[in-house]
């Protein structure tokens, strides 16, 4: 069974939003946790235990909960919806950076 061109075209437009949105913004986030960690910590992470920390345990929890939507979508074919999904999150980690 061959491919029609929607569904090329499709694919093209869902590899270009993932590689032109997706990965530079969590690039970008990653980017940044490098950078603080380096700053602040000499680059070490310390242990911890999220359960002294209830808005990062939420986080957490929020932050899987995104991810097992993602996984869904993209599993079920909803591209679009996970691309969608994804991109609404992204943002959050720069929030609770600014909360805390």
């Amino acid at each position: 069974m061959g491919i029609s061109g929607d569904k090329l075209t499709f694919q093209r437009e869902f590899l270009d939003a993932n590689n032109n949105d997706l990965l530079k913004n969590l690039g970008n986030l990653c980017q940044r946790i490098i950078k603080f960690c380096e700053a602040k910590m000499d680059g070490v992470v310390p242990e911890y235990d999220l359960s002294k920390f209830p808005a990062l345990q939420q986080h957490k929890e929020d932050v899987d909960k995104h991810l097992q939507e993602y996984i869904t979508n993209l599993k079920t074919l909803k591209l679009r919806a996970g691309l969608s999904t994804i991109m609404a999150y992204v943002p959050r980690p720069f929030q609770v950076g600014l909360q805390s």
